[in-house]
């Protein structure tokens, strides 16, 4: 087991609700073999009488010539050979005698030894039991004493933590005795908790005399004078790190209001190890989770593998400086995906711009839509390609009325697979013909392939506006960036500037998902650990489902051709309507919510508050018609939603608002 595989507090329990098969089976290994080694430890009269019975057996095997026979057996054996290599050289009737005397005494001797077998598997029994007990014993006594040990060291810290009390004029309190004499009232510690990680130091903060018990009331433990905020204070916190020589932090119970000094025992103050092996955090994939495709992004506080999925976070940017694990990172994201998925589930496009250097260990598995893009000149017809294969699931999807690719799979007999496009070093991409067309094709892949199940990963060392567009990295919801030379760095990738003090330890990370931000180390895989990933997948059977041909771009298309994007490429920006709106709120689940269709087009497109002008406007209306199939708008609480509206057979559908086929916008539509 690794340093992160259990959960300390409590030994033997899992790390995660959800365990991976193999990993239960070594743990419940790991408790058997607990449960045998208790069962070993003997009471006194149960060693004594184990002992009596080994003397016994023991002497019977040597009254009977045990270890005699087995030594002559030895030499038989090495005579027996001996003889028969001279007796192939020359034979004669004097050797060939003696090698028939030779098997005859060893036909008695095994003779013997066999009726001596249960006396000696009862010997070896009863030693086995012996051993055991001494091992059981043994542990204990390093318990024992690692257990002193431990005890001792929170008490030099107690005793050192006291001293920065005495010395902090905030920390105490000073009143005189009846001598005159100053006495000192610092706050003290009421208890202490004992792990293998940390020691939490409990401060009082409130006491009960017999009176006040009786009374159900409480009074102040903290002395006169001190602060809380002076308790917590980030000074307080420097000068007990410096007297105790570890990183002492503070922690405030959720369900009181105690307050615990914990003094972390391990290299970092936040329990992350400097370094987590790829096969550590393969054991712990989330079976139950399997659907939305969930891949470990690494090991955070307190050693917890954290797993992300692509249902919940569909587009993910990495970036960072050169040498800080980004590659590696998208080669163990790989490496677990292709391990724990089929190509019937998932299918993947890999786009290398740095010459196929980085991804060359996949080319060949099942798994690859096409062949890996190491040419810029091809990145342009990929992603239409892949933005034809959104429009056609679109379709689809409207068929069934379904909402996600999950609930797609579930209504049909033949499910489609998750695609995935990995793009690496965005910044190759900056200043050619095609830049800002593949600028478009992102941002429409980014803003409308969660719903079909079309998902993206990019990464680069140069994430400004040029390489990558606001428009393009709104949409890019799990951001996770190693550390960045200055705040400036750090905020264009995550937004705070975390990732500018991360500790110069390769795959350090910080992941900024929403709102809230973790600092994760990264798993490392090696050469030979993505040999072993790409060996398990081209196992599998490649799938039936392909990818419609990739087309090389021709200047000379029109506009209405069939890769046609959904958003014209010339500037500026084309106008957004109603048909557009109607567009958007059926494939984000048929809801007139002006907060959700901005959230998928962006500042960029239209302002919020003109998408609400434009749904006050759609709701006036009784009915509307998208992709010709005629949807009636119905209140609910949450608001207004679109419901599909059934005709007699023969009736036309109303085509007053009728999105064009395409999908363009409606340029006669008012500007935002």
């Amino acid at each position: 087991m690794t340093d992160f595989d259990l959960d300390i507090p409590r030994a033997g329990a899992p790390l995660e609700i959800e365990i991976h098969p193999k990993n239960r089976a070594v743990l419940e290994s790991d408790v058997a073999k607990r449960l045998e080694m208790a069962r070993a430890r003997l009471s006194r009269f149960q060693l004594w009488n184990v002992q009596r019975e080994y003397s016994r057996l023991h002497r019977k095997l040597n009254k009977s010539g045990y270890n005699r026979l087995i030594l002559e057996r030895a030499e038989l054996l090495e005579a027996f050979t001996a003889l028969k290599a001279q007796y192939r050289e020359k034979p004669t009737p004097a050797r060939k005698k003696k090698l028939i005397e030779i098997q005859a005494r060893s036909k008695a001797i095994d003779k013997a030894l066999e009726k001596l077998q249960p006396v000696l598997a009862d010997y070896l029994d009863v030693k086995q039991r012996l051993d055991a007990h001494e091992i059981i014993l043994q542990l204990e006594r390093e318990e024992k004493e690692n257990q002193a040990a431990f005890f001792r060291e929170a008490g030099v810290w107690e005793q050192q933590m006291y001293q920065v009390f005495d010395n902090y004029p905030k920390l105490h309190h000073i009143t005189k005795d009846r001598n005159g004499n100053d006495r000192k009232t610092t706050p003290v510690f009421d208890h202490v908790f004992l792990k293998a990680d940390k020691v939490y130091f409990r401060v009082r903060t409130s006491k009960q005399n017999l009176f006040q018990r009786f009374m159900g009331r409480w009074s102040s433990a903290i002395p006169y004078g001190v602060e809380i905020a002076d308790l917590i204070s980030e000074n307080t916190l420097a000068n007990l790190t410096a007297a105790c020589g570890r990183v002492v932090t503070v922690e405030r119970s959720p369900r009181s209001q105690n307050i615990f000094y914990v003094i972390n025992r391990m290299d970092s103050a936040d329990g992350i190890p400097k370094i987590v092996r790829f096969d550590q955090v393969l054991d712990h994939y989330p079976v139950n989770r399997h659907p939305a495709t969930p891949w470990a992004a690494g090991v955070g506080e307190d050693r917890k593998v954290i797993h992300f999925d692509f249902e919940e976070y569909a587009h993910i940017l990495i970036g960072g400086a050169s040498g800080g694990g980004k590659s590696t990172l998208i080669n163990g994201i790989l490496a677990q995906l292709i391990t724990m998925n089929s190509p019937d589930e998932l299918r993947l496009i890999l786009i290398d711009n740095k010459g196929g250097v980085e991804l060359s260990h996949f080319e060949g598995i099942p798994h690859l839509l096409t062949p890996p893009v190491i040419s810029v000149d091809k990145v342009l017809p990929a992603l239409k390609s892949i933005r034809q294969i959104m429009n056609q699931r679109f379709e689809m999807f409207l068929k069934v009325k379904a909402r996600s690719l999950i609930s797609y799979n579930a209504k049909v007999k033949n499910p489609m697979p998750r695609l995935l496009i990995i793009i690496d070093e965005m910044a190759s991409l900056l200043g050619i013909d095609e830049t800002h067309e593949i600028h478009n094709e992102l941002r429409v892949i980014t803003s409308q392939g969660r719903a079909t199940g079309v998902h993206m990963i990019v990464a680069t060392q140069h994430p400004s506006v040029d390489v990558l567009p606001g428009w393009i990295k709104t949409n890019l919801n799990l951001r996770i960036a190693s550390r960045m030379p200055n705040h400036t760095a750090s905020q264009i990738i995550v937004d705070s500037i975390t990732a500018a003090y991360l500790p110069e330890n390769p795959g350090r990370m910080v992941i900024r998902r929403g709102g809230f931000e973790m600092i994760l180390q990264t798993p490392l895989i090696e050469d030979d650990g993505i040999a072993r990933a790409v060996k398990n997948a081209s196992a599998y059977t490649p799938a039936d489902w392909q990818m419609p041909a990739i087309r090389e771009p021709d200047k000379a298309e029109s506009d209405t051709d069939e890769f046609t994007p959904i958003i014209p490429m010339e500037e500026p920006v084309p106008k957004f309507g109603e048909n557009d709106y109607l567009k958007i709120a059926v494939r984000i689940g048929c809801r007139l919510s002006a907060e959700k269709v901005h959230a998928v087009v962006g500042n960029d497109v239209i302002s919020l508050r003109r998408l609400r002008e434009i749904r006050e406007q759609i709701v006036t209306r009784k009915t509307v018609t998208v992709h010709g199939i005629d949807y009636a708008i119905k209140r609910e609480a949450k608001g207004h939603i679109l419901v599909p509206i059934e005709h007699p057979m023969g009736q036309e559908a109303n085509t007053e608002y009728d999105t064009p086929e395409d999908g363009s916008f409606d340029s006669s539509a008012e500007t935002a």
